[in-house]
């Protein structure tokens, strides 16, 4: 991921929330999301950091991710005390942490095409 050589593992479904929280946050410095990947090799909670730095203008120049593992407690946790830092539940999925990892393979298995 770092060397950018692998897309990030996330579900159709929860790759469009993550992306429209995201978009909601772009002139915003530091944001810090909690949400789930899912691939080949399992499902984890990370917390993606992101930093923007804007010039004189306002005009983006640089965008810094960092990705941090967490436990289903700290989603939980995130949960209650920052939903907004939650784009699975902002967009509708308020399942805690334990359901999401359970859930994983059955909801990556959902594409965007069986939805409509």
């Amino acid at each position: 991921l770092a060397g950018h050589r692998a897309p990030l593992p996330l579900a159709d479904v929860d790759a469009v929330r993550v992306f429209l929280v995201d978009v909601q946050a772009a002139l915003r410095t530091r944001t810090a999301l909690r949400f789930r990947l899912c691939g080949a090799g399992g499902a984890a909670l990370v917390c993606c950091t992101t930093l923007r730095v804007f010039d004189s203008r306002g005009r983006l120049r640089q965008v810094k991710q960092a990705y941090r593992a967490i436990t289903a407690a700290e989603y939980d946790e995130a949960l209650l005390r920052h939903p907004a830092s939650c784009p699975l539940a902002v967009m509708g999925d308020p399942r805690p942490g334990r359901a999401l990892l359970a859930d994983a393979r059955a909801d990556a298995a959902e594409t965007l095409g069986g939805l409509a």
